[in-house]
């Protein structure tokens, strides 16, 4: 408000100046040049037919609101759909390597980037690592690790997301989770999770829970390793 008043009195005082420059150099003039002036004078300032305040200026232009911004400025961040999704976080699998082998607990973590096609369907390429410590005729510890492609299904609330997954690719791991070499296997990954959505930049994955296969072989595993 002060940088609008501000502004008109330096109008008015430019206003001011002109005109008596030409009031001073124009004494000896015929008339007839003098309304010639006047003219030039009213064409150079003229202000339109705008209404005019009780200091003889055009009035402030009125701030006209901006267009309504999109539908999704003001839609629950939940559902907004984002092109692209990135997620790290800590992870836990029970391994059960089968019978007569006694599951065993590994922790680590995953990281996933989704690409969204639409509210509902995102593809999804995820990596994980995991580190052991399990009894096979001894203390072995050791790692095994996965990269796994597919489809996720999202369902969008106003502050929470839902989904489905179903991932398939490889899984790796070495002498201490097979008892035989290293060694890369088919693996899937199918489960549900839900996200909290805080704003349109950042969400919480309150909880994930998958099923996943492996298809390891070797003497420290018995059956199907899972």
């Amino acid at each position: 408000m002060k940088a609008r008043w501000l502004l008109t009195v330096a109008g008015i005082a430019l206003l001011s100046l002109q005109a008596g420059a030409q009031e001073k150099n124009s004494g000896t003039v015929e008339d007839n040049q003098e309304r010639a002036a006047s003219a030039d004078l009213a064409s150079r300032w003229d202000f339109g037919s705008a209404p005019r305040n009780v200091f003889g200026v055009p009035d402030a232009p009125r701030a006209t609101p901006f267009p309504t911004a999109a539908s999704s400025s003001n839609e629950a961040p939940g559902r907004l759909v984002p092109r692209y999704e990135v997620a790290f976080g800590y992870s836990y699998v029970n391994f059960d390597p089968g019978s007569p082998f006694d599951s065993f607990g590994n922790q680590g973590g995953s990281g996933s980037f989704t690409v969204n096609a639409n509210r509902y369907l995102g593809l999804t390429a995820e990596v994980s690592g995991y580190t052991f410590d399990r009894n096979v005729n001894g203390h072995v510890q050791g790692g095994w690790s996965n990269v796994l492609f597919g489809p996720r299904l999202n369902l969008r609330r106003d502050y929470f997301v839902p989904f489905v997954e179903f991932l398939a690719g490889n899984t790796h791991a070495g002498l201490p989770m097979n008892g035989l070499r290293t060694q890369n296997a088919f693996a899937l990954a199918a489960g549900l999770g839900v996200d909290v959505v805080f704003n349109k930049y950042v969400a919480w994955r309150f909880a994930q829970m998958d099923y996943m296969m492996t298809s390891f072989s070797g003497p420290s595993l018995g059956g199907n390793a899972r």
